[in-house]
């Protein structure tokens, strides 16, 4: 289960700018909404500092039709 926003806040921080990076969830079973909001925020953020942010999530289903909702295999 992926859902410890704190340690994933505390890493994303300290990334370099304007680089590409790649969230792989593609090992998690679930994955919080809120997990999945921060990283959406935190891409676009990343995007408009000149950086590239892609999210790999496998065969991960959504509870809902919202883009950031919690997803589960």
């Amino acid at each position: 289960m992926f859902s410890n926003l704190i340690s994933l806040e505390s890493v994303v921080t300290g990334l370099p700018k304007q680089k590409r990076l790649f969230f792989d969830l593609t090992d998690t079973h679930l994955i919080d909404h809120t997990v999945m909001a921060f990283i959406d925020h935190f891409a676009e953020d990343y995007a408009r500092l000149g950086g590239q942010c892609e999210i790999g999530l496998d065969e991960h289903k959504g509870f809902s039709s919202h883009p950031v909702a919690a997803r589960s295999k």
